[in-house]
């Protein structure tokens, strides 16, 4: 099936953030919309081993490291990430400055305003053989360039519904203390590759050969689909192509 996707979505978009000067995306093809390092990242226990050999990379000043990021870095826990484990519709705040990822077989989300204001963007990922889908949204960004202002709540929420209970998992990035989150960690997402690759609940023991992601930025209307084919060893740099993009 085809992604179909109403709403703000702009022929031609021209002022989305692109990774620059103290960030750095290696993937390239139009990732560097929302993927970059330094980025924004959940992180587990794990985390904090100061030793090295973690097949998920070394961290040599453990928690440290996540103290000193100011709020980029994150934990897993119940307000950073939930399984939908009831039958549609399910709600997720879309936070002012921050990002909301999913992974499912399929999956559609309607962004909307707080209140009565309206949708808008409905995403529509259809299931696809052998296919699992990474969701990215991007929040509307603080309405300051300096720190983040009170009282300001530009949070949205992203209702999702046409998802299988129990297969689907959500995470949120929220801002940092007092800038905006730009982008997301580019490390922890080839990590999510591999683990799509290889395993995870989404599909089975032996992973799904087939990966695609969609990129939306509510600020924009920027938007991006992904794909990717590879073997339950192969690279997660590798293989990917650009489907589409508006910007």
């Amino acid at each position: 099936g085809d992604v179909r996707v109403g709403g703000f979505l702009p022929e031609k978009v021209t002022n989305v953030d692109i990774a620059k000067g103290e960030f750095v995306n290696t993937l390239s093809l139009g990732t560097e919309a929302f993927l970059a390092e330094p980025g924004g990242l959940l992180t587990g226990p794990d985390f904090e081993s100061e030793f090295s050999g973690n097949p998920w990379g070394d961290n040599p000043n453990g928690w440290r490291t996540m103290w000193n990021s100011k709020g980029h870095i994150q934990p897993f826990g119940p307000v950073s990430q939930a399984v939908f484990r009831s039958c549609p519709p399910a709600f997720q705040n879309l936070p002012e400055g921050g990002w909301v990822k999913a992974s499912a077989g399929e999956l559609t989300a309607e962004i909307a305003f707080g209140g009565n204001a309206g949708v808008k963007a409905v995403i529509e990922l259809p299931e696809i053989a052998n296919n699992n889908w990474f969701l990215f949204v991007r929040g509307l960004y603080s309405l300051s360039t300096g720190d983040m202002v009170q009282d300001s709540n530009r949070n949205m929420t992203i209702r999702f519904t046409k998802y299988v209970p129990g297969h689907t998992l959500v995470e949120m990035v929220t801002a940092g203390d007092d800038r905006n989150t730009a982008f997301l960690s580019e490390g922890q997402f080839l990590q999510t590759v591999r683990t799509s690759q290889r395993g995870g609940t989404n599909c089975g023991g032996g992973g799904c050969s087939k990966l695609s992601v969609f990129y939306y930025d509510a600020n924009t209307g920027g938007a991006a689909v992904f794909t990717r084919v590879g073997g339950r060893d192969s690279n997660p740099k590798t293989g990917w192509t650009l489907k589409s993009k508006n910007y």
